[in-house]
């Protein structure tokens, strides 16, 4: 006898986890501040709030390419004090390598216990010095490199 399919919760339903009910609806609400025709800069910066509200991280920053001088820098950002916006290149060039490397290479970067290891600059480190890891996620369009994502996680938190 087949046994018909579950049914599929919705995003009211109390068995789902408290992060998949925050994402569900962020795919629709990116499309929402597409249309929207903002600037570079003010797209960037209401993607990292939607992002830092959505997983409860206490930081998010997105990183555009810039293709001719082969450089990241900050274009929009939640939660980071200003010397981190500095060394992630909001007054010109992010000066940390490690997410312009994953970027270069393909490959998605998680450090846990960033504020033990020597190679995440202390104003990164500062976000929460009680604890911190950071994921580094590149972006792609078409192939082509265009960012990177970076979520800041405090305490014990995983990604």
């Amino acid at each position: 006898m087949v046994q018909p399919a579950p049914a599929r919760p919705t995003s009211g339903d109390a068995t789902q986890a408290p992060e998949t009910v925050r994402l569900a609806g962020l795919g629709n609400r990116f499309v929402e501040l597409f249309g929207r025709k903002l600037t570079r800069q003010d797209f960037a910066g209401e993607i990292a709030r939607l992002i830092a509200a959505a997983t409860g991280v206490k930081a998010v920053a997105i990183l555009g390419l810039e293709v001719r001088r082969d450089r990241l820098r900050l274009l929009g950002e939640c939660g980071l004090s200003s010397d981190a916006r500095a060394v992630l290149g909001s007054g010109g060039e992010c000066q940390w390598d490690i997410p312009l490397r994953g970027l270069r290479n393909r490959r998605i970067s998680v450090i846990t216990a960033a504020h033990q290891n020597p190679f995440v600059p202390r104003a990164l480190v500062n976000v929460s010095v009680r604890g911190l890891s950071i994921a580094s996620l590149p972006i792609y369009s078409d192939q082509e490199p265009t960012g990177v994502l970076l979520l800041f996680a405090t305490g014990n938190r995983a990604f």
